[in-house]
């Protein structure tokens, strides 16, 4: 009897955990509770708060489910951002894109060779925070609608950034070294520098990482993992992989999907499609990548919002065909991938 009690028990917990986590993920996609004043951060943080409270995951196993690496680079990243915007260097870019006498076509094709650029040298998330204020004002000025651009620029961003896949240095330590000597300034205060770290995006991801640690814990996606391979679905095989990455980025997002996959990528390029895929695919669904929900995030602090759809129906518009090519491209470059 025991043993049926702590089985019904442990099925309640697992049920639950899956319920908060699932919530959370709709949040993301909407972005807000109705009735609430929640914002995304809040939404996650809630979650991993409540799945604390609830006794699904414990601070002792919280606490390293939080990948300080990612928080890190993040934490670099935007130090080293906040230096390039007070140097002007944001404001010279957008001041270019302003006055350069080309259309609306060659201003969204200069945005995104602009955006992927950056996003490989810094980060998808970081330029996704930093330039939309200066995008929106650039759109402004030439009577154009913002929409089209700011879906450009979280497109290109995630393309970008698939080129630090060839960087072969600790990016994280790296980070962390520029934002320490940047903080380290008889011209620039350290407060004025630290003011460009957004904090809200920091905590979206930790309590990311938490959820997504308690839903691990359930063995609901190891279990889902058994089933597939049972019915002969073989993750370690390149399509299955690659298919299997495309469809779980758009499920939980990109980087908790790679977490989820990783363990059934054994062969030497398996690391390689997981990274490639899963940045690609984050351009198909609004809740796909972080970066997307930074640009939407900031759209709407600035007034800016879809007209006659919602973010996610307009996202995906413009998100469809750009995955398309994208993952046509990934697969012919996985096809060439060793065994």
């Amino acid at each position: 009897m025991a043993t049926a009690f702590a089985a019904r028990h442990d099925a309640n917990v697992h049920g639950f955990t899956t319920l908060v986590f699932l919530c959370v993920y709709v949040g993301l996609a909407a972005g807000r509770v109705p009735g609430l004043r929640i914002d995304r951060a809040g939404i996650t943080m809630l979650g991993a708060i409540v799945l604390l409270a609830a006794g699904s995951i414990d601070v002792a196993h919280a606490w390293p489910a939080i990948d300080a690496s990612t928080i890190g680079l993040l934490f670099g990243l935007m130090v080293v951002s906040g230096q390039l915007q007070l140097a002007g260097f944001y404001s010279a870019i957008a001041l270019r894109l302003a006055s350069a006498r080309v259309g609306p076509r060659g201003l969204l094709a200069a945005l995104v060779l602009v955006a992927g650029g950056l996003s490989a040298v810094l980060q998808n998330d970081v330029i996704c925070l930093a330039m939309p204020p200066l995008l929106i004002d650039v759109c402004r000025r030439r009577r154009l609608d913002p929409m089209p651009f700011l879906l450009a620029l979280a497109a290109a961003a995630n393309v970008g950034s698939a080129a630090t896949l060839i960087a072969p240095l600790p990016r994280d330590v790296a980070a962390l070294a520029a934002a320490g000597i940047l903080l380290v300034s008889r011209t620039t205060s350290s407060r004025a520098l630290l003011a460009a770290v957004d904090v809200q995006l920091l905590l979206l991801f930790v309590g990311l990482f938490v959820v997504h640690a308690a839903f691990t814990a359930t063995g609901l996606p190891a279990r889902a993992l058994d089933g597939l391979a049972a019915r002969g679905v073989d993750l370690g095989a390149t399509p299955w992989l690659f298919g299997a990455t495309l469809v779980l980025s758009n499920v939980v997002s990109n980087v908790p999907a790679v977490m989820l996959l990783l363990p059934a990528a054994h062969g030497a390029g398996d690391g390689y499609l997981l990274a490639l895929v899963s940045t690609f695919a984050g351009n198909l669904l609004l809740v796909g990548s972080i970066a997307n929900l930074i640009v939407v995030t900031e759209s709407e602090r600035l007034g800016v919002r879809p007209r006659d759809r919602s973010w996610f129906l307009e996202h995906l518009r413009y998100g469809l065909p750009v995955t398309a090519v994208t993952m046509a491209a990934a697969a012919a470059s996985c096809a060439l991938l060793p065994v």
